[in-house]
């Protein structure tokens, strides 16, 4: 019925065309109490949990004439496309309405983009647009977040969307420009989101938050810090969405100040300890070196789901505490939570690090058997890696090449880091031949390289360095972070652009030194 524009340029020269032959249509609704004073079996629409109930109350609008009226087919157009989706039956009802009003353009364009059908959702855009019908502003962040997901032309379909509402008059509108502001984040353009910002006439909760939201999603965590306390020093009251965003750059960043802040600011405001805010909250803590406050607040929880028990899980298994891991996803099962597919990444990490070979294969076996769970690429690694470095490299191999899909770099990679630990040179330069064939494989000539020279072959080194060398192979910087006095720090190798990086060298310099002294003493 309704078909995706197959070229986005041909999709965007229509979104153009459209745009400008659109007038104003002014739908005559129908009174919501009046209509069901009427006829009181449509209150039966709000009650409707699936699509058979929903199809009987149908049959009474369609046998009661109401089948032209825009409310009640407005209302069962909004369960079949977004209550319980069926856009199929939701498109059926879609084409059964005269002249729809803006409401169920609005509707359809959520359904498909909630559904993943961002170009369908831009073809009914333009659809819209060409039978007569102007967008108002809660149709734009639909389209908008559409443009958000498209990696191709999605920038360009998304400022032929912002041009629109510029023309139409939405430019000083908060629900638009929050969109508006948030694609351009999800895109990775964070110049034209802050500037969205910036232009904003005034700022409420959601704009602050969703200016947050784009910086996590671009890893810039400190500048997500930074937008937080310029919000709070606009004395803007944040919500539990704010916070579960800040959380999440503190976690990243390992601030342990910032997220006794947090948890501070969640109490006296006295917003919601619902299961968001919980898990993120034991994420935070785990991340930040906290376990014991981790496990403080999931034991605080009120209700749990899968999400908590996999954070509490993966915090236990981050610090070590692999028993403590294993016996909590006991614990999980006992009490009737699921594990998904991420709960057994974390399991199959925690017995990767205790070197439990026999235990994470019962749990790899345990997820296909039980929970009906199809490995992918990171439970595969996990196992990989748990081989590597129990010494048993040719398992490890034989498990790679069982694998459905391609290992990616992430899986060689743990195999070769295993080859370095165990001096195995053979299934090292296999590994690394397989990496070679894969974007930004720098660190894997470096890795080949120290397995080569620990086992004294100096001429390999060699021929590996000038190819390094030829290749212009670079491997991206690793460095450390250190949180003071809540800001903070982060060195990389041979750093000096630290403002202290004298004393800091000095201080080390003197470490090294009582190191060396020590040793000597020993001996």
């Amino acid at each position: 019925m309704l078909r995706a524009v197959t070229s986005c340029r041909a999709l965007l020269n229509c979104l153009t065309r459209a745009h400008h032959s659109a007038c104003v249509q002014n739908p005559c609704w129908v009174s919501e109490n009046k209509l069901f004073s009427s006829h009181p079996r449509l209150q039966f629409l709000e009650q409707c949990q699936s699509l058979g109930q929903l199809k009987e109350v149908l049959c009474y609008i369609i046998t009661a004439g109401l089948s032209h009226d825009h409310f009640a087919m407005s209302r069962v157009l909004y369960f079949c496309a977004i209550t319980s989706p069926n856009l199929d039956f939701a498109c059926l009802v879609f084409s059964q309405i005269g002249r729809p009003n803006s409401f169920s353009w609005n509707t359809m364009i959520r359904g498909f983009v909630s559904s993943g059908q961002p170009v369908m959702a831009l073809s009914l855009y333009s659809r819209m647009l060409r039978d007569g019908m102007l967008p108002d502003k809660y149709t734009y962040p639909f389209l908008f977040k559409a443009c958000g997901t498209l990696a191709r032309n999605g920038l360009v379909l998304g400022r032929s969307l912002h041009c629109h509402v510029l023309e139409l008059g939405y430019a000083l509108d908060l629900y638009v420009l929050t969109g508006t502001m948030h694609m351009y984040g999800q895109l990775g353009f964070l110049g034209e989101a802050t500037k969205v910002f910036d232009n904003m006439p005034q700022r409420d909760v959601a704009s602050w938050t969703s200016l947050i939201t784009c910086y996590a999603a671009n890893d810039c965590w400190e500048e997500g810090l930074l937008a937080f306390n310029l919000m709070r020093d606009d004395c803007m009251k944040p919500n539990s969405a704010t916070l579960v965003c800040v959380m999440g750059c503190c976690a990243q960043l390992g601030a342990l100040d910032q997220a006794r802040c947090l948890h501070s600011v969640l109490e006296k405001l006295s917003i919601k300890f619902d299961v968001f805010v919980g898990n993120s909250l034991v994420d935070l803590y785990a991340k930040c070196g906290r376990i014991d406050y981790a496990r403080q607040a999931f034991d605080e929880m009120p209700k749990r789901d899968s999400f908590s028990w996999t954070a509490m899980i993966a915090g236990l298994a981050m610090h070590g505490l692999v028993q403590d891991a294993l016996h909590t996803f006991l614990q999980m099962k006992h009490e009737g939570a699921e594990p998904d597919a991420v709960t057994f990444v974390a399991i199959l990490g925690a017995c990767s690090h205790a070197g439990l070979v026999n235990e994470g294969l019962k749990y790899f076996a345990c997820m296909k058997t039980e929970h009906k769970i199809m490995p992918d690429v990171k439970h595969y690694g996990c196992m990989v890696d748990l081989l590597s470095r129990a010494g048993l490299l040719d398992n490890a191999l034989d498990f790679i090449r069982s694998m459905p899909a391609d290992a990616g770099l992430a899986v060689w990679g743990a195999l070769l880091s295993a080859c370095r630990l165990h001096s195995n040179i053979e299934v090292g330069e296999l590994a690394a031949k397989e990496i070679e064939l894969l974007p930004d494989f720098g660190g894997a000539h470096v890795l080949l390289s120290n397995i080569y020279a620990n086992a004294s072959q100096w001429d390999a080194v060699s021929n590996l360095r000038h190819k390094m060398g030829d290749q212009d192979t670079k491997k991206p910087p690793g460095y450390s972070s250190i949180e003071l006095r809540g800001v903070v720090h982060a060195f990389f190798v041979g750093d000096r652009t630290h403002p202290q990086s004298h004393e800091i060298y000095h201080i080390l310099d003197e470490l090294t030194l009582k190191l060396k002294l020590h040793d000597c003493t020993s001996c």
